[in-house]
């Protein structure tokens, strides 16, 4: 059994945290263009250069998508509390602000989102938002990203606020079963947590594909959001959301779905000429008398989108103490579940269910 860390054991640890942050300082902020607090998204370890997104055409970008360096910013807020240096901290602030003051879009009234997640960022090069090369426009879309809303907070509450709020609010299509769509845009305010709640069966038709590791970042929103405010009713909504996925579990193993709703307009195919329910298309047929919907498919795809939110719950259950431990005791049970069920120990792998 090890001994118990000590300042002395621990020590070579911290430097190398602290020179990995020091690089990031040195070479990692965004002077590419005109010059911002804000940090590229990485380096090359070699030349301290910023990578690259390289396009067919040959434009080449440097990207700053703060969603993507949230854990960067917990390593620096975690840094200036241990070693004392403000400096950690204070960069990771400065970002945070100038974020908030720069890549919002949309309004108040109309659901200002940050530029940044799966579809959007900021390009260092151009000084522009920029989202994939013929896309669809901006799209928000957070999946098990779990921003530092703490220190969010403490750079500007107001803003943070009115974000998590607006997320749920452009992200949400029907408050009275959570059908939601994992990409969203900014819309004009509506009821937010005023809005009704009947639940229902899950598995319904609806309009939205309700995935997991996107609607764990909406949870952990919101739980973090009561956190900040003492406002109870955003947590309210936190753990209905993820009660919806625990009403999708089988009761013979249970298992918990990916989604928790089935979408009508999904495609089922590469060209997108036939729509619906992309499992039961692809094995209904394969197999008969079971109920196969793409919420029920374990893994769904590959581990990580299942299983980062069950790192959200544990997130939420520890910040949120007593008033999370439904989050807590939902992500071991989950937890449990795939062990018992679906992994396999003599290869070291999880079984297809």
């Amino acid at each position: 059994m090890s001994a118990v860390p000590n300042a002395t054991n621990t020590a070579p640890y911290l430097a190398t945290v602290r020179q990995f942050a020091d690089q990031v300082l040195t070479h990692g902020r965004d002077v590419h263009g005109k010059p911002t607090p804000l940090f590229v998204d990485g380096l090359n370890v070699d030349t301290r250069e910023p990578v690259k997104w390289k396009w067919a055409d040959g434009k080449e970008w440097v990207l700053c998508n703060l969603a993507n360096q949230q854990g960067l910013f917990r390593t620096l807020d975690g840094l200036s509390r241990l070693t004392g240096d403000a400096r950690y901290k204070g960069a990771a602030l400065e970002a945070t602000r100038y974020a908030f003051e720069h890549l919002r879009y949309g309004t108040q009234n109309h659901g200002g989102l940050l530029s940044w997640g799966g579809h959007l960022a900021y390009n260092a090069t151009d000084d522009v938002l920029a989202g994939n090369p013929g896309g669809t426009g901006r799209i928000h879309e957070l999946k098990c990203f779990f921003p530092h809303y703490v220190l969010m907070w403490e750079a500007n509450p107001k803003a943070t606020q009115e974000l998590i709020e607006n997320i749920w609010n452009g992200h949400v299509l029907d408050w009275s079963t959570l059908d939601f769509n994992r990409h969203g845009n900014p819309i004009k305010r509506g009821r937010l947590w005023e809005n009704e709640y009947r639940g229902g069966e899950v598995f319904f038709w609806g309009k939205g594909l309700t995935f997991h590791n996107a609607g764990s970042d909406f949870c952990y929103a919101a739980g973090l959001l009561t956190k900040l405010t003492g406002t109870p009713e955003p947590l309210v909504w936190a753990k209905r959301l993820s009660q919806r996925y625990v009403e999708t579990r089988d009761p013979k193993t249970g298992l918990e779905g990916y989604q928790f709703s089935q979408c009508a307009s999904a495609w089922c195919d590469d060209v997108g000429t036939i729509r619906g329910d992309r499992a039961q298309y692809q094995y209904g047929d394969d197999f008969k008398g079971h109920r196969v919907v793409e919420g029920t498919l374990f893994p769904c795809y590959g581990n990580t989108p299942q299983i980062e939110p069950q790192v959200g719950r544990l997130l939420l259950g520890e910040s949120l103490g007593d008033q999370g431990r439904e989050f807590t005791r939902q992500a071991v049970e989950t937890l449990t579940a795939w062990g018992k069920s679906a992994y396999r120990a003599k290869d070291n792998v999880f079984v297809p269910c």
